[in-house]
């Protein structure tokens, strides 16, 4: 059988429409399958911020956690230390405790609280063995070191709290004298305070 030239013109026009209608097809296909990967992708992206999110709480908790603990092993290593370098400075504890002052005052919050560790101690000490006319030289150049009154303040508060929380360590006749020793040096704060702003007023 033969075929005639327009036979085969529609023949090829059909074969044609075919194959693009099967490309279409396939296209469509890929474009289905790459939408629903990016979809795919976007929901698996933010589970894993989720998740990161999560670890780095976890992470940040758990950090948190051992630095507090070694703080607090420094810190009672510190009391030791203090306690034994306090009874080895002797007839220097004047100069130390105004030294430890002075680094109470210029520090930080976790050098703070060492510097107040150790002046806690040396002045604790000093309290001791002092007899009345050497504490009254010390008050003397405690009030020279013009801590103000909200330095004072704080030191007082800190002593509170370390003798009702460390009782069965600390002397408490000494921790007495320590504390009457304080507020007359907030007492002197508070005077120079107050003439400093008449001055200015």
């Amino acid at each position: 059988m033969r075929f005639t030239p327009y036979l085969y013109i529609e023949m090829s026009s059909v074969s044609v429409l075919g194959y693009g209608s099967l490309l279409v097809g396939a296209l469509a296909v890929l474009v289905t399958v790459l939408v629903g990967w990016q979809i795919f992708v976007l929901i698996d992206t933010r589970a894993l911020a989720k998740r990161m999110a999560k670890m780095e709480s976890s992470l940040r908790s758990e950090i948190k956690d051992r630095l507090e603990t070694l703080q607090y092993t420094m810190y009672m290593e510190a009391l030791d230390i203090a306690n034994v370098a306090a009874h080895a400075a002797g007839a220097d504890l004047e100069d130390s405790i105004c030294l430890l002052l002075d680094d109470f005052k210029k520090s930080g919050d976790a050098g703070k609280r060492f510097a107040f560790i150790y002046a806690f101690r040396y002045m604790e000490s000093f309290m001791k063995i002092a007899p009345p006319e050497r504490v009254e030289a010390m008050e003397q150049r405690l009030s020279e070191m013009d801590f103000s009154i909200s330095d004072w303040n704080d030191f007082c508060l800190r002593v509170t709290d370390f003798c009702e929380g460390n009782s069965s360590s600390v002397d408490s006749r000494s921790c007495v004298r320590l504390q009457q020793l304080i507020l007359k040096q907030k007492q002197q704060a508070l005077e120079r305070q107050l003439q400093d702003n008449e001055h200015l007023s």
